[in-house]
């Protein structure tokens, strides 16, 4: 989709595969950026086994140069975007390799054994701009850890507190990774026992660790009550949390 001479990415949605509405505009470049600057491929995908963990990977064009590099960024609709901090997740290779001139993302988030998440993009040897005289592209993927696109960051320490939750479940679970002297506390607030000074320390690199609190798993909340979780981090990434019920297994 074009707007004003520069690619951007437009969303339609339709019912009738023979009409569709004109595209509505979603992540255009904002004015505070260079004019050089397009979003080409988008690679939307959903992860997997969520329903509103929506994400692109759009490739990010600069024309100036002729180069590109992807970046994530994510909604909880589809609908509003944002990108996640930390710049791009996917640059091109070496010069000469396959992917050394130009990466265009592809779509179909996976995970896929050995605890990992994968993504297909199409690598070419040449940057973007360059004559395409014959087939010059290869197929491969981008790999990240399970559930791990993406973390809060606390180089030293810092602290959250979550929007009111609902959940049927009563067990938490974690996906972090600590320092040597890192570690991670959760507190559900005003419940008596589940307070930060009670949690169990967390540390080391776990990608599904559950949450206790003095040996004690449940949250303490009932059923469909709105609660709210405060977490510190010291030296940690916390990259994701889950609530279960206690008959399901992480």
């Amino acid at each position: 989709m074009g707007v004003m001479g520069r690619r951007i990415i437009g969303r339609a949605e339709t019912s009738d595969f023979r009409r569709w509405p004109h595209p509505e505009m979603i992540m255009l470049p904002n004015a505070g950026g260079p004019p050089w600057v397009n979003y080409y491929t988008n690679g939307r995908s959903i992860y997997p086994g969520t329903h509103t963990m929506h994400l692109m990977f759009p490739m990010i064009y600069h024309r100036n140069t002729d180069t590109s590099v992807m970046r994530v960024a994510s909604s909880m609709e589809g609908r509003v975007w944002n990108f996640l901090p930390g710049g791009a997740v996917l640059e091109p290779g070496l010069e000469g390799e396959f992917d050394g001139g130009c990466i265009f993302p592809g779509a179909g988030l996976a995970e896929i054994s050995g605890d990992r998440v994968v993504l297909p993009y199409s690598g070419f040897s040449v940057p973007h701009k360059f004559p395409r005289l014959g087939p010059l592209g290869e197929i491969a993927f981008a790999v990240w850890k399970k559930q791990r696109l993406g973390a809060l960051v606390a180089d030293e320490e810092g602290r959250f507190i979550t929007h009111s939750l609902i959940s049927e479940g009563d067990r938490l679970w974690l996906n972090f990774k600590t320092g040597r002297t890192g570690s991670i506390g959760v507190e559900v607030e005003g419940i008596e026992g589940r307070t930060l000074g009670e949690c169990d320390p967390l540390f080391g690199d776990q990608l599904m660790q559950q949450v206790t609190w003095n040996g004690q798993a449940t949250l303490g909340v009932k059923s469909n009550k709105p609660f709210r979780l405060r977490f510190r981090l010291r030296s940690a990434k916390l990259y994701s949390f889950e609530i279960q019920k206690s008959s399901q297994s992480p």
